[in-house]
């Protein structure tokens, strides 16, 4: 969503950690599997769980090349068009904001 609320706003870091503005926690899958939820957590630098990339507009956690579902923010597999793909918004530059569409 498009809020100015903190706690609903993240930034998309260089090195794919996405850090919460209002905690400064990073957005974490653990080890992406299928169903399990999102949450934050400490970042710990270069994380397993918390290294993500954008493809197109879907958010995927690089280490197990599966992707948060927009609407349930389960982990689940990439490329359903309106679930996991085409639902989050990137705008650049390399430390960006990321919403949900």
């Amino acid at each position: 969503c498009a809020s100015k609320d903190p706690s609903q706003v993240w930034h998309l870091m260089s090195n794919g950690e996405i850090h919460s503005v209002s905690t400064g926690r990073c957005l974490d899958a653990a080890l992406g599997k299928l169903g399990r939820h999102v949450y934050t957590n400490g970042c710990v630098g270069n994380g397993i769980g918390q290294l993500w990339a954008t493809e197109g507009k879907a958010l995927q956690l690089k280490s197990s090349r599966t992707c948060v579902d927009g609407h349930d923010l389960l982990m689940a597999p990439c490329g359903i068009v309106g679930t996991t793909s085409g639902v989050w918004v990137f705008p650049t530059p390399s430390v960006s904001t990321v919403g949900h569409a």
